[in-house]
């Protein structure tokens, strides 16, 4: 599944408080681990659904957030997908599918 276009489309404004809130926990941790544990990011729900927090979820998993990881997983999950802005199972592979099916 090709995530990208998310981020893409990641409001300027977003993406300069997301760069700036990545160094900042980099240098709290010497650079060791990004781990973003919080509900919200300037004022965007991360644990409901909408699109600028599946934005900042993809942002933060993208460089190695396992919670920001976690999140967007149930996020994007097909038992899920009606509630938020994407739905995995709309692009899913032919043979993704039919595991799925078999599930």
């Amino acid at each position: 599944m090709e995530l990208t276009p998310l981020l893409a489309n990641l409001d300027p404004d977003i993406k300069q408080l997301c760069d700036r809130e990545f160094n900042l926990q980099l240098d709290s941790t010497d650079g060791n681990v990004f781990i973003f544990p919080g509900e919200t990011f300037q004022g965007i729900k991360l644990t409901s659904p909408n699109e600028a927090g599946l934005q900042v979820l993809y942002y933060f998993a993208d460089l190695g957030c396992p919670i920001s990881m976690a999140r967007l997983s149930v996020a994007l999950h097909p038992a899920m997908g009606a509630e938020w802005p994407i739905m995995v199972s709309a692009n899913l592979s032919g043979e993704a599918r039919a595991n799925q099916a078999l599930a």
